[in-house]
């Protein structure tokens, strides 16, 4: 009898287990961005004024993706409970979209 009292119990245990995933993840294009390596300076910025400002502009353009997709996860986190920081932004400097990377 005891047996079937422990059967009974797993079986019952084992309805309770949700395998339906999560709902909420946070945008595969923010967390793209925020892995995405700095853009690698060339020789030519040394000499070239052009590819010099090319280049500061890429680095520019990197640092503000990373900053408002970091800017999004912070808010994502704070909006599923965490207790989390996430600065004042004027409303025109962070997007509420993810934007693909290049």
């Amino acid at each position: 009898m005891p047996l079937k009292s422990i059967v009974i119990a797993l079986l019952f245990l084992s309805a309770c287990k949700s395998t339906e995933p999560p709902k909420f993840y946070p945008s595969p294009l923010d967390l793209e961005a925020v892995a995405q390596a700095k853009p690698k300076p060339t020789a030519a910025i040394l000499t070239d004024p052009k590819a010099n400002d090319m280049y500061n502009h890429e680095v520019e353009a990197w640092g503000d993706r990373i900053h408002a997709a970091g800017l999004r996860l912070c808010r994502f986190y704070q909006n599923l409970g965490q207790v989390v920081d996430c600065g004042q932004v004027p409303a025109s400097q962070a997007s509420e979209v993810p934007v693909p990377t290049p």
